[in-house]
């Protein structure tokens, strides 16, 4: 059965597209927001899975005292 040119134009940008989220559009939504020092350290909550096979990092800064926030986030 042949897909003809538009079935491999298709499939072309269909992996062309997977590429592109793979290697460069996932792994900046793993980290985003995060420091690279962030990345590297241990967090809390990181012992609970040492070996996990996917490790994602996100951060917000909040320019605020904790006393400010934590009440705000435990609500």
């Amino acid at each position: 059965m042949d897909i003809g040119f538009v079935g491999r134009l298709a499939l072309g940008v269909a992996i062309l597209v997977g590429g592109l989220y793979g290697f460069a559009v996932r792994p900046w939504i793993l980290r985003w927001g995060s420091t690279a020092e962030e990345r590297t350290v241990p967090l809390p909550g990181d012992d609970l899975s040492p070996d996990a096979r996917y490790v994602t990092t996100r951060a917000v800064t909040i320019k605020a005292p904790a006393e400010a926030v934590w009440p705000w986030l435990i609500q």
